[in-house]
């Protein structure tokens, strides 16, 4: 956890060293991102969405980010009631989480129409989910029911807060001078042990 937070540190760090810079290139602009998103720590499928406001100068860039995820997983749990009919026990979790990302970034490949950016930068994390730390199924032949039994063992917060390091890549093709499309992959990882992997599309407006 502590080497975690000095990442963090250092990135937030990165963030108000960037700019001493020769300007020559200034741009404003505001991105929507959405896609797939992966929280490996649970193997658990999800979405996400973010929005940044980023400030270019140079080939540098500083961006603040607000985002969005939602994971869900189902661990299958099939029975037969006693009248023969199929039914479904499956247990079912879901985490979502909304986070505050300060981004440094650095444009490898720049011209009039394609952007390569890599950026390195430090979250902020609020979590909350349903997913039980361990479980035990009890089938109706150790307990004479009709049904299984759940039982439940809960040792991890419900909700939490969390910072850690982020590294996010994307390349960008313009459209126009204003509008452009982009890829882009992000992973992050913090100290509530989770870590995330974020990919998807964009759509990037100059102001």
């Amino acid at each position: 956890m502590k080497n975690i937070t000095i990442l963090a540190a250092i990135a937030l760090c990165c963030a108000s060293t960037s700019f001493c810079q020769p300007v020559r290139d200034k741009s404003l602009s505001i991105c929507l991102s959405g896609g797939p998103s992966l929280a490996s720590s649970g193997d658990m499928n999800g979405l996400y969405v973010s929005t940044t406001l980023s400030k270019r100068i140079n080939k540098w860039s500083y961006a603040i980010e607000l985002s969005s995820t939602v994971h869900d997983k189902q661990n299958e749990i099939l029975y037969k009631a006693p009248d023969g009919s199929l039914n479904d026990a499956s247990v079912r979790s879901t985490t979502s989480g909304i986070q505050l990302n300060s981004l440094v970034g650095y444009s490898v490949i720049k011209d009039e129409k394609d952007d390569l950016t890599l950026a390195l930068g430090a979250a902020i994390r609020y979590q909350t989910t349903s997913v039980y730390d361990d479980y035990f199924v009890l089938y109706p032949s150790i307990t004479g029911l009709n049904y299984p039994v759940v039982l439940f063992n809960n040792s991890s917060p419900m909700r939490s807060f969390a910072i850690g390091p982020v590294l996010k890549g994307s390349y960008t093709y313009s459209i126009s001078p204003k509008l452009g499309v982009a890829l882009m992959a992000a992973f992050q990882f913090d100290t509530h042990g989770d870590n995330f992997f974020n990919r998807g599309l964009s759509i990037t407006y100059k102001l």
